[in-house]
């Protein structure tokens, strides 16, 4: 029996999204589930390296290596290239990640963006 832990995790309104870990293993997965049925929800399954999951209104983004990868309900999947993200959030509208200490955001449904350089603190 493998035994799990939950890496990152985050909701919508009716929706619950993780990255569960397995140590023994060394394997990682996302599983969605909709809150209050517990029906699995859609997830792309060529996640290899996710390190955290970000839950919006209408999509879902996954932070991998160097991408992040987002979905929507409709199950359209697109990936956005990065070099070395290490946060990702989900708006209504955009997703934001900070990669190479640099603000990355796109709009939701598109790869394309704009980048902003974060000052020093």
């Amino acid at each position: 029996m493998y035994s799990d832990n939950i890496l990152s995790l985050d909701l919508s309104d009716d929706c619950i999204c993780m990255v569960r870990g397995y140590q023994q293993i060394n394997s990682r997965f996302v599983q969605c589930i909709k809150e209050g049925t517990h029906e699995e929800l859609f997830v792309p399954r060529d996640l290899l390296t996710t390190k955290s999951v970000s839950v919006g209104a209408v999509e879902t983004c996954v932070l991998e290596l160097d991408r992040a990868v987002c979905w929507n309900r409709a199950n359209d999947v697109y990936s956005k290239p990065l070099v070395n993200p290490t946060q990702l959030n989900v708006y209504t509208d955009q997703a934001c990640a900070v990669d190479d200490n640099v603000l990355s955001c796109w709009p939701l449904g598109s790869y394309e963006g704009k980048r902003i350089t974060l000052p020093s603190i």
